[in-house]
């Protein structure tokens, strides 16, 4: 597969301190802590981390689609859509359901959600949801998006397209489903995509196909792509950067190559080394210890802390570590690494 799409300077998305908070009986699930992150123009960013970590509902705050009874609770997300010279909006501060946040997402936010049986609609053709999205994006009458549809089914890989846009999903199998999913996704020709897990449940063969098309999906539309997974081999084969989460909050994020061959925080080393290498038979499997903390726990501290082999008594059990850049677009929250940053100061 070929290298991801090299980002521009241009910045599209900011997150700025990001907290998203679910309010329940129980208690207050916090899905998202601090989060901080840039999505440049062009740009193929891996958000990764186990089940639970925040992934989705990160990407969810971005497009306005927090499920009840989630809400932004502290910070920002801005929107760039001339470059940071120009007028910048304010997408935490739209109303979900009002009509500029509706625009965008028809027009320049997309989404390939997780399992395509469940986005798509079962009581509607393939062709009717793409036609539906497409004539809400583009100028364009039924007739003409019909025939877009079928061009764009073409450019997914689904073969007798002009045949299959009149079947349902019940229809197709799980590769055509997700190719169909994508097809409606790219629609409104977004600027920004992005794709929830679009490999899971699919077999290993069609995996590849799926990541390669979007790649070059990528490539051909000059799309920002966010892939959201737990497998690190998708994210080596997409992206160009990568942020790791853990618990809701971004413990590393930096360059693909940085990530895999010097990745500091202990969460990102553990991610690696339980990679299977299939070349070394003799070498036996490799988990991190312990699971993730129950929504509902508060954990004094760094969080990750109860299952972190490196972790410093009377420091990690204090207060959870602040975001600080060991090298040139490297950043991690580890308190293993706070002298580098005193001795930058």
């Amino acid at each position: 597969m070929t290298a991801a799409v090299k980002k521009t300077d241009t910045k599209l998305i900011e997150l700025s301190n990001l907290h998203v908070n679910f309010k329940y009986r129980q208690g207050t699930v916090r899905a998202v802590k601090e989060a901080n992150l840039d999505i440049f123009s062009g740009e193929s960013l891996g958000l990764v981390g186990e089940s639970g970590s925040g992934k989705s509902v990160t990407a969810q705050s971005i497009l306005g689609i927090i499920p009840t009874p989630g809400e932004i609770a502290e910070g920002e997300i801005y929107y760039f859509p001339e470059g940071e010279d120009g007028k910048r909006i304010t997408l935490s501060d739209l109303k979900s359901k009002g009509k500029e946040f509706r625009h965008l997402r028809a027009r320049k936010f997309s989404i390939i959600f997780q399992e395509p049986m469940s986005a798509l609609s079962p009581i509607h053709t393939i062709g009717n949801q793409i036609i539906e999205a497409m004539m809400l994006a583009r100028s364009v009458n039924k007739k003409e998006a019909r025939n877009e549809a079928v061009k764009l089914l073409r450019k997914v890989g689904i073969p007798k397209a002009e045949e299959r846009i009149d079947e349902y999903t019940f229809n197709l199998s799980g590769g055509m489903r997700q190719r169909a999913m994508i097809a409606m996704a790219l629609a409104g020709e977004p600027e920004f995509l992005i794709a929830d897990e679009p490999t899971t449940a699919i077999d290993v063969t069609i995996q590849a196909q799926i990541l390669e098309l979007l790649e070059n999906l990528q490539k051909d539309f000059g799309m920002s792509l966010m892939m959201i997974t737990h497998d690190l081999g998708v994210i080596a084969a997409v992206a160009e950067r990568v942020a790791v989460m853990y618990n809701g909050y971004i413990v590393e994020k930096a360059f693909l190559e940085n990530i895999f061959n010097n990745p500091l925080h202990p969460y990102t080393k553990g991610l690696i080394n339980s990679i299977p290498d299939i070349k070394k038979t003799d070498r036996k499997l490799v988990s991190i210890e312990g699971v993730v903390p129950h929504p509902y726990a508060r954990i004094k501290g760094c969080d990750f802390r109860p299952r972190c082999e490196k972790s410093i008594e009377g420091i990690c059990d204090q207060s959870f570590p602040s975001e600080i850049e060991c090298e040139k677009d490297h950043f991690v929250r580890c308190y293993l690494y706070n002298e580098l940053e005193d001795d930058k100061k």
